[in-house]
């Protein structure tokens, strides 16, 4: 072999070691973007608890309100894959809770994956029974990225009358950023009814608030977010009313 063809040789070789380390270093870097990635998804999950839990806990009204973004937080944030974190449960004692408040239906599969599978026998018995309740009440769940069952499911359970009345009563008022109850039917309800509203009304703007401080580290946008909330908060806004007659300013001048 000539000393040009070995000179070569080398070159072609050190090109491909060169190659070869940078594709090494290129998988490294990934590598490590990914842990780090997860450990700040798992430390952002973990304020999220956090920041969440005492408004479920603390407050029934603000329950009510804020359950319904629970639901979203743990359908597309999966906020708690954490069954080894002292916070898991906790975070499910508050979810079972808002659940049986509002309706809210926990799937199984997610309900898994928010504190693990093996998790549920560490619960205390009571919370494990209610859990087990209300996965199995109903084996076809609604899924909170699926707006039309719940508009289907709105319309099964209300006459036309509230499906219109409901309309009006979601009213977009993005100055708050969420769908809330119309101000002119709230000062058309009584004064307790406003307090309760009022009570519900801050604790949606208050969980905005803390999801905002997050938005950016997690795997959804605010759009997303909103878009998938504001038609569970809604049906379940109407919902819980069950037999109080709407006040008429939600009804008057329905679209």
């Amino acid at each position: 072999m000539s000393v040009e063809s070995q000179w070569r040789s080398i070159n072609w070789l050190e090109k491909l070691v060169e190659a070869a380390l940078l594709a090494i270093g290129v998988v490294l870097v990934l590598v490590g973007d990914a842990y780090n990635e997860q450990n700040l998804r798992k430390k952002t999950a973990h304020r999220l608890v956090s920041d969440l839990a005492p408004i479920f806990e603390n407050e029934a009204d603000g329950l009510d309100a804020a359950a319904d973004y629970l639901g979203a937080v743990i359908e597309y944030a999966q906020v708690a894959r954490m069954a080894e974190d002292r916070d898991s449960e906790r975070f499910i004692t508050s979810a079972v809770l808002a659940s049986e408040s509002t309706g809210i239906d926990l799937t199984w599969e997610v309900l898994s994956d928010l504190i693990g599978a093996d998790a549920l026998t560490a619960l205390d018995s009571d919370t494990r029974k209610q859990a087990l309740k209300i996965l199995s009440a109903d084996g076809d769940h609604l899924r909170f990225d699926a707006t039309a069952p719940y508009r289907k499911a709105l319309r099964s359970a209300l006459s036309p009358k509230d499906v219109q009345a409901v309309r009006r009563t979601c009213k977009d008022e993005r100055a708050s950023g969420w769908l809330y109850l119309d101000r002119g039917c709230v000062a058309d309800l009584k004064q307790e009814e406003q307090l309760r509203l009022s009570k519900r009304i801050a604790a949606i703007e208050g969980v905005d608030e803390l999801l905002s401080n997050h938005i950016d580290q997690l795997t959804f946008t605010r759009s997303e977010f909103l878009r998938h909330a504001d038609m569970r908060w809604c049906m379940a806004a109407l919902l819980r009313r069950e037999d109080e007659k709407l006040p008429s300013a939600c009804s008057a001048n329905a679209e």
